[in-house]
């Protein structure tokens, strides 16, 4: 039903005249993001419309302006935990320049006592000279010359494909990159510290080697690892589910 309400002043001289009735607009808050559905919780945003490439004034490609990155691990009733990267962009194209890539990296770190780290990622890539459909894949990712690793650059021999259901379709505004737990490396109770996410441009367009790479759009703007997540194991969301909660 609709509801009104109305004000009227009270003080030593009685109740004042009503005012008008006001309707009451009943608003439901967005359902709360779950971890346990695809796309999951969002652990990075980023303005739209600062891609760009870098010292030449032009235009950055269709679908390089990153927009959020959403991370969920579904049930996994079989014990093959798998992660669901979810990169939302401006709207794209297909297929995109060769050489290209969009890559969520992974800060992790190693078991106590150890206070270190190593590092992860995943990737939708575009190889070869007139790429006609991308590739989705996990890698290690090697340092760049300053010796930081923000996940720009592959290890060689350290690709591993992605589950076939990942995707990149119209409107190519979203990929999705679901990956093998183990493939990374990853165990229930695994704590990942943080999460850096950029769409690159290399002239490496084969992959084979590092080359040179430039970023489009990095997220966050100073490719620090950002929102730790710790690792579920197979069947927490199927407690969820049966109790409601998170």
């Amino acid at each position: 039903g609709s509801y009104y309400y109305t004000v009227k002043a009270l003080n030593s001289g009685g109740i004042g005249t009503a005012s008008n009735g006001v309707k009451l607009t009943a608003v439901a808050p967005p359902p709360p993001q779950s971890v346990c559905t695809v796309p999951g919780k969002t652990l990075l945003t980023d303005p739209a419309g600062d891609n760009s490439v870098g010292g030449t004034g032009a235009p950055a490609p269709a679908g390089t302006d990153l927009l959020s990155f959403q991370l969920a691990q579904p049930l996994a009733v079989d014990g093959n935990i798998k992660l669901v990267f979810t990169l939302n962009t401006d709207k794209g194209q297909s297929p995109q320049p060769s050489g290209s890539a969009w890559y969520v990296a992974m800060k992790i770190a190693d078991p106590p006592p150890a206070t270190t780290f190593h590092y992860r990622a995943v990737h939708m890539a575009w190889y070869g000279t007139a790429p006609t459909a991308p590739t989705f894949e996990s890698y290690t990712p090697a340092a760049n010359t300053s010796g930081t690793v923000d996940g720009r650059f592959v290890t060689a021999g350290s690709t591993k494909p992605a589950d076939p259901s990942s995707s990149y379709a119209a409107p190519f505004n979203q990929m999705v990159i679901v990956v093998k737990a183990s493939d990374l490396g990853l165990n229930p109770g695994d704590v990942i510290s943080g999460f850096a996410s950029a769409t690159t441009q290399s002239t490496d367009a084969g992959g084979v080697g590092p080359g040179a790479t430039e970023t489009y759009d990095q997220m966050p703007n100073s490719l620090s690892y950002m929102s730790p997540y710790t690792v579920g194991n197979s069947f927490d969301c199927d407690v969820i589910f049966r109790n409601g909660f998170e």
